[in-house]
């Protein structure tokens, strides 16, 4: 019994050098590498005149700007909520739901905080990753299209592009207001932590060679230590997507670049494993990041009217 201690000691003593070490070795780098993280510059966007702008309080005391975009059919379907890119503003939806309005669906678009026309935090610099300030912003949103005076009382659709995507499949994990997701260029926290590390550890340690023998679960400890540092620069906490999307039940559409250089293809595979249930892929042919609706646009515009159609207007007078 007394040796079977002794060796139970010497491995927990082996394990936290190691641990020490590579945190040691590693952590500052992937701190380095997830805070370089490249950006996408979007499109800008073209505002709509026929809008109803409004604001609206995230629940840390906000005011977010958003737009109400009714839709000219005679009858209403749904109403879908959009979510924008980092660094866009809610003026990016245009391209993605002038079609959905046309066949009857009634759009909501806003801007995150630090975006468009919405409150600056000074204190917050927003990056590529979910933190709890896009999941309040993007609840309030919810709330405020829920308890509109002409509120669809069965339920919103979401739409969310990159991390707007994500935002959606969050929030949706734990709001039964939405029926339906559709994102494009989604990703997860912990499934992007494991490809910077991979793609961009060469560049900042010397160590690097030595990535591919660590198992992925302990390079998600390393990632999850590194955005802790950074959200305490930043002013803000991440969130950890991953055990949330095993709590979505709504159908989704998951939308995705096949040559998407920054989210990977096996992230939106992994996404859909993750997500289970009644999910869709589209993976769009020769597309990059949030490149599909331009490459493929009247496809992108069937596939969304067909899924929102099936899951959001089901059993509604055309």
């Amino acid at each position: 019994m007394v040796w079977i201690l002794y060796a139970l000691l010497t491995f927990l003593v082996i394990w936290s050098i190691a641990t020490i070490a590579l945190w040691a070795a590693y952590v500052p780098s992937v701190v380095q590498a997830f805070s370089q993280t490249p950006r996408l510059i979007p499109d800008p966007g073209t505002p709509l005149e026929e809008g109803e702008d409004c604001t609206f309080q995230s629940n840390d005391g906000f005011a977010l700007k958003g737009t109400y975009l009714r839709t000219p059919a005679l009858t209403r379907l749904g109403v879908i909520v959009f979510c924008h890119e980092l660094a866009a503003d809610r003026w990016a939806a245009p391209a993605y739901v002038a079609d959905l309005r046309e066949r009857g669906f009634d759009v909501f678009t806003f801007d995150f905080r630090n975006h468009g026309q919405s409150d600056t935090d000074e204190n917050y610099e927003p990056m590529p990753w979910l933190t709890e300030f896009e999941v309040a912003d993007m609840q309030a949103a919810v709330n405020y299209v829920c308890s509109r005076p002409d509120a669809d009382e069965r339920g919103i659709g979401m739409l969310g592009i990159s991390r707007g995507g994500t935002a959606a499949l969050y929030v949706a994990a734990r709001d039964p207001r939405i029926v339906a997701i559709a994102t494009d260029g989604a990703f997860g926290t912990e499934l992007m932590q494991i490809f910077y590390i991979h793609r961009f550890m060469a560049i900042y340690t010397a160590y690097a060679r030595l990535i591919a023998k660590i198992p992925d679960r302990l390079l998600i400890t390393l990632g999850w230590w590194a955005q802790w540092i950074i959200g305490r620069r930043r002013g803000c906490r991440f969130v950890a997507v991953e055990r949330q999307l095993r709590r979505v039940r709504q159908p989704c559409l998951i939308i995705h670049g096949e040559r998407d250089s920054y989210v990977p293809l096996n992230v939106s595979t992994e996404l859909q494993r993750l997500i289970g249930g009644r999910t869709r892929r589209w993976d769009v042919e020769g597309a990059k990041h949030n490149q599909a609706i331009k490459l493929a646009t009247d496809e992108y515009h069937r596939h969304l009217a067909r899924f929102f159609q099936k899951h959001l207007a089901a059993g509604r007078r055309r």
